[in-house]
C-alpha cells in the first residue's frame, strides 16, 4: 500500500513538474512576442531610461528564452524577433542618445548665453 502511494506522489510530482515546465517555457515565450511587439509600436516616444529598461528587460527574456528546447518553427520565429529587439533597441538606445545630448548642449547653449549677457554687461 505505501508503495503505491509513494508511486503515485512520484507521478504526481513528475506531472506538475512537467506542467511547471511547459507554463515557464510559455511564459517566455509570450513575454518575448510582447517585448517585441511594445517596441515595434511604442518605442519611438521612449527615452534614454526607458531604452535602457527595454534593454534589460530584453536580455532577461533571451536568457530565459535559451533555457528551453522549442520546436525548429518556434526557434526561427524566437531568432526573428530577437533581431527585431536587437534593431529596435541598436537604434532607438542612439536616436535617444543623440536626442538627449541635443538637449544638453541647448541647455549648455543657454547657460553660456547668460554668462556672456552678464560678463559683457547685457544684463537684463
Amino acid at each position: 500500500m505505501k508503495k503505491i502511494q509513494g508511486i503515485t506522489l512520484l507521478l504526481v510530482m513528475t506531472v506538475v513538474m512537467l506542467l511547471s515546465s511547459c507554463s515557464a517555457k510559455q511564459i517566455a515565450y509570450s513575454d518575448l512576442k510582447k517585448i517585441t511587439k511594445e517596441l515595434r509600436y511604442y518605442s519611438e516616444d521612449y527615452t534614454l531610461s526607458d531604452w535602457k529598461e527595454a534593454a534589460l528587460d530584453f536580455k532577461d527574456i533571451a536568457s530565459r528564452v535559451e533555457h528551453y528546447d522549442y520546436s525548429y518553427e518556434k526557434r526561427r520565429e524566437i531568432r526573428r524577433m530577437e533581431g527585431e529587439c536587437a534593431g529596435y533597441l541598436l537604434k532607438g538606445a542612439g536616436t535617444s542618445a543623440v536626442r538627449s545630448i541635443f538637449n544638453i548642449t541647448e541647455e549648455i547653449k543657454a547657460g553660456v548665453e547668460g554668462f556672456l549677457d552678464i560678463i559683457l554687461g547685457r544684463d537684463r
